[in-house]
């Protein structure tokens, strides 16, 4: 028997993972044979010349109605639906020879030579059954999940090239062309629920119940993963290969979102070998590729297709359509002119409701409590709801929900998609100011155990929107959820469909999405008639040497990289130093534009009615930028939030806290981060040349005891041995007019061990760049920040970050960019900060940073590539055109809307 074919199927965006998976696999099999179907399309952002393995189209393997069962189904589903055609397409080029099946997400630890054995022994088909014991810890997955699912897990599958095979392979193929979908009502899973039958269709069927083959978050409860000098064993017996499915996240501690059992830290060994796994998908370049959009996820006009819209249409549209022309468009257009029509069932006054809008409602208990479509006050309230949700918690293209805005629904279905400037076929378009999506009620357990689990479309970043406080604490339902799941089923759904109906009552239902609520005008004796212009006044501390003046600076360069218009409002802070004239030139105190976008905290907001003249105050649409560090928000700023329009915050992390206080909307609108090398200079700081130099800095007016930097210097003594001298801690202290104890502590370090060198006092822009450049990596331990602008410039500056994996930094952090240390929240001690009651912060893993610490300075290339994907990570996200875009969007969607 000739050995086996490998092959592989994945997006453009899993590409790292089958990377990962080829090199596991010729480690142990230096001669396998090895394809990559690409489901997705190859446009330009890849080159398939360029990898080591032979790499084929989907679309390219005779699959008949291609493009209809690409635009049926979903990127999981269409991934897993296209199985057997490849497996077919190999029989065909090459037959006679066996082909082995791999999800991407899988690593290779063995040689696997019980599978030539069984194919030499004449089997035609093996099959590794998610379990092989019950399960009755009360945990997820279970017994019930794998009934549902499937019993066997299709990330393998191995066939023969035999009649039988042939002959399964093309009812399977016919199965999946139109039922390879997740409906568990129906009994259907993807591929792998169809898989159940193959035993009963062929009778040379292996159920293979080796310990060391497909190993995963599944099974591990029933085996022992454990690693002896290099060798991998599951039970005793040599570990084959390991199946990371749903792995991929950012929290630290993950093993597995679809599951409930285990951490990274519980998993023992396996927790080992994942970390290991994570480091060779990041090495093959997860960062860059995980970006790349999924060709099939938008149509030719380059609207999103969601995957609520493609179960719509393939429940209620004849199969044809989706391959052919109607009524002289394109299938796309059908689709979308079907989604956006009336829906029968409803009446469309004095609101519409379109098919789309309805199929919604259906799938939707809570709103059907909440809204009884049968009266025209229930159609209005769901009407209002559709509008806020359908950007926000659906994530639906634009396009599906911003024509019902402006009362064009009835045409919207003839009208071009929505554009916007930064519109591209890889992102759906979406106006700035969309609102934070409550999460799932728990992790998602069952997606990922069919063969193509783990494979996703990259998601766009939340743009927070909130419109009343009753819509937030909807919103918000996820974010509190430790909370909120210990109520009684009945009483969460009477408060879900109670806050439903306040939220999006019909008073509010049929005005816009966003209005300005300007002031009352002012008297006669101060009003003047001026024609403003579009763009926006920034008003702060235009040259202060500090935090809040330095965003102002960094939204500067967002709006000048966006073509924003704008002028600059001096307000000066005689205690603070104001020597940054970066901005002087922009400076105008008739501020000629219609926005005001005041950069001053939350508590100086008020103070901006004797800073500015009454006209200045008026007519002009009120925005604030504010920064805050804690969870929740101080009750005594409320007076501000009657003084602005809008919110803008800097960071999700402070949005969440602003917004459940607030009546007005609070908009994620992150500022722009973006500095360039400058040659080092390390002899004006006292750092030893030839030294790994590490970062620490801080305001102490910011708290010390926030930013913890005694945690950074305990992690660093603990990395390196006394005698080491080939470190360097350099800790750069702001405020230092500040009295603390803990900056004495400091000194007195750094008196005491020659590797600490204490910078004092305040730099200027340009010197603390220098510094930066000077140093090798950052260390922030912090117990709370609320945006973390230094970290963001240290790693646009490529430099490898270590930073608790908590607040406002994650954003702009994943665990491929950046050294993340694990925490456990703890409450903050009295007088630990400002309105410290109740609030709570975190607690870093010293040990965790200690390792990263250790690593960074002994592996060059493992430190070089984390600054690296950090750098990479910050353009993508933080780049003056990224954030200048989101601010071109927001506004232009206001004036739409206004």
């Amino acid at each position: 028997m000739r050995s086996p074919h490998f092959i592989s199927i994945c997006a453009k965006n899993y590409l790292a993972f089958a990377r990962t998976l080829f090199e596991s696999l010729k480690e142990f099999r230096p001669d396998a044979e090895f394809t990559l179907f690409l489901a997705d399309r190859i446009d330009g952002s890849l080159d398939p010349k360029s990898e080591k393995f032979e790499v084929i189209e989907a679309k390219d393997v005779g699959i008949e109605d291609f493009d209809a069962m690409a635009l049926r189904y979903d990127i999981t589903e269409f991934n897993t639906a296209v199985k057997p055609s490849c497996i077919k397409y190999l029989f065909e080029r090459d037959p006679g020879r066996p082909v082995v099946y791999l999800d991407p997400d899988i690593l290779v630890t063995g040689a696997m030579p019980d599978l030539d054995r069984l194919f030499a022994e004449g089997w035609d088909a093996i099959l590794t059954p998610h379990a092989c014991a019950g399960i009755e810890d009360g945990k997820l997955p279970d017994d019930l999940t794998f009934l549902r699912v499937g019993v066997y897990n299709l990330g393998f599958l191995g066939l023969a090239d035999t009649p039988e095979t042939r002959a399964f392979l093309g009812w399977w193929e016919r199965r999946l062309r139109y039922d390879c979908r997740v409906d568990l009502e129906e009994g259907l899973h993807v591929d792998q629920k169809w898989v159940d039958l193959l035993p009963t269709f062929i009778d040379k069927v292996k159920v293979f119940r080796d310990p060391g083959y497909n190993a995963a978050y599944w099974n591990l409860m029933h085996r022992r993963i454990e690693e002896r000098d290099g060798n991998w064993t599951a039970n005793g017996r040599p570990l084959q290969f390991f199946h990371f499915s749903g792995a991929e996240g950012n929290s630290p501690d993950l093993f597995s979102k679809h599951q409930n059992r285990f951490t990274l830290r519980s998993a023992g060994d396996a927790g080992r070998l994942l970390t290991y796994y994570r480091e060779q998908v990041v090495a093959n370049g997860r960062a860059e590729l995980s970006k790349l959009p999924y060709a099939y996820g938008f149509d030719e006009r380059g609207r999103a297709i969601h995957t609520m819209i493609r179960r719509l249409c393939r429940k209620q549209m004849k199969p044809e359509s989706f391959g052919s022309s109607s009524a002289g468009k394109g299938p796309s257009e059908a689709i979308y002119a079907f989604c956006m029509a009336p829906a029968p069932e409803v009446s469309q006054s004095p609101v519409p409701v379109t098919r789309l809008m309805h199929h919604v409602w259906t799938l939707r208990p809570d709103l059907q409590a909440a809204f009884n479509l049968v009266t025209a006050e229930g159609r209005q309230g769901f009407y209002g709801w559709y509008l806020h949700a359908g950007l926000n918690e659906l994530k639906f293209d634009p396009a599906y929900v911003l024509p019902l805005a402006s009362g064009s629904a009835a045409a919207s279905a003839s009208q071009p998609a929505v554009q916007t400037p930064a519109q591209s076929p890889g992102h759906a378009p979406a106006p700035a100011g969309e609102a934070v999506c409550a999460t799932a009620d728990g992790p998602d357990l069952t997606p990922a155990l069919a063969g193509g689990g783990g494979l996703a479309v990259v998601e766009m970043p939340p743009r927070p929107l909130s419109s009343s406080a009753a819509a937030w604490a909807l919103e918000s339902i996820g974010y509190l959820r430790p909370l909120y799941r210990h109520l009684p089923a009945g009483v969460r759904s009477a408060l879900r469909t109670r806050l439903l109906r306040q939220a999006y009552a019909p008073a509010t239902a049929a005005a816009p999405v966003i209005a300005a609520q300007l002031p009352p005008p002012p008297p006669e004796t101060v009003r003047q008639e001026v024609a403003l212009k579009p763009g926006i006044n920034l008003v702060g501390y235009v040259r202060g040497e500090f935090g809040v003046a330095q965003a102002l600076r960094c939204m500067a360069k967002g709006l000048d990289a966006a073509g924003v218009p704008f002028a600059c409002r001096e307000l000066r802070v005689p205690t603070a130093l104001n020597q940054d004239d970066s901005l002087a030139d922009r400076i105008d105190r008739s501020m000629p534009f219609d926005v005001n976008l005041y950069h001053v905290n939350a508590d100086q907001t008020p103070h901006l009615l004797s800073e500015l003249e009454q006209d200045k105050l008026y007519g002009r649409y009120r925005i604030a930028c504010w920064f805050w560090e804690l969870e929740k928000f101080p009750d005594c700023h409320e007076a501000a939030f009657d003084l602005v329009d809008e919110i803008w915050a800097p960071s999700s992390f402070i949005q969440r806290s602003v917004a459940l206080k607030s009546s007005k909307p609070v908009v994620y609108m992150p500022i722009a981060v973006d500095l360039s090398p400058v040659p080092a200079n390390r002899a004006k700081f006292g750092i030893p040349a030839d030294s790994f130099a590490f970062l620490v800095s801080f305001d102490l007016k910011s708290f010390i005891g926030r930013k913890n930097p005694q945690a950074a210097v305990e992690a660093f003594r603990a990395a390196f041995a006394p005698e080491r001298r080939d470190i360097t801690l350099v800790i750069k202290v702001h405020g230092g007019d500040v009295v603390s104890e803990g900056l004495e502590e400091l000194r007195a370090l750094a008196t005491s061990d020659p590797r600490v060198v204490l910078v004092e006092g305040t730099l200027s822009a340009a010197d603390m760049v220098t510094l930066q450049c000077s140093t090798d990596a950052y260390i922030s331990l912090h117990r709370s920040e609320g945006f973390g602008l230094h970290l963001a410039e240290s790693m646009t500056l490529g430099k490898p970050v270590v930073a608790t994996a908590y607040s406002g930094n994650m954003d702009f952090m994943t665990v491929d960019s950046a050294c993340l240390v694990d925490y456990r929240l703890v409450p903050v001690p009295e007088n630990g900060y400002p309105h410290w009651e109740g609030q709570v912060w975190a607690d870093p893993d010293v040990e965790a940073a200690a390792r990263y610490i250790r690593r960074l300075a002994d592996d060059a290339a493992f430190a070089r590539h984390i600054g690296e994907q950090g750098r990479l990570r910050v353009r993508s996200c933080l780049a003056p055109e990224v954030t200048g875009r989101l601010v071109v969007e927001r506004l232009a969607y206001l004036r739409r809307v206004k």
